[in-house]
């Protein structure tokens, strides 16, 4: 059943004031893990400083949105590369003896 315009599909929802997984920790655990990881860091510890890094300012993940110039520009490229395969295989198969293949 399709849903209707204007109308949710989970019409009860999560409830106003649920708490996110995240939020659920006891906040003494998190301030006590977050004072060890400041300790470590400012000891140059360089384990601590790379998750420090890492989980404050993920990696991008490269993103190209279909039918965009740059994916029309991607699918030319990969025609072109799998062309000049299908040249260097034909290539090949006529430059070795026929019982060597």
């Amino acid at each position: 059943m399709k849903y209707q315009p204007g109308k949710s599909g989970n019409a009860a929802g999560r409830p106003k004031g649920a708490l996110g997984k995240r939020s659920q920790l006891p906040a003494n655990l998190v301030a006590e893990a977050l004072q060890q990881l400041r300790a470590a860091v400012e000891a140059g510890e360089m384990q601590a400083v790379k998750l420090v890094i890492e989980r404050a300012f993920p990696a991008l993940k490269p993103v190209t949105p279909e039918h965009s110039i740059d994916a029309e520009l991607l699918e030319l490229k990969i025609r072109s590369l799998r062309d000049v395969e299908e040249r260097v295989a034909k290539l090949e198969a006529s430059l070795l003896p026929e019982g060597n293949v």
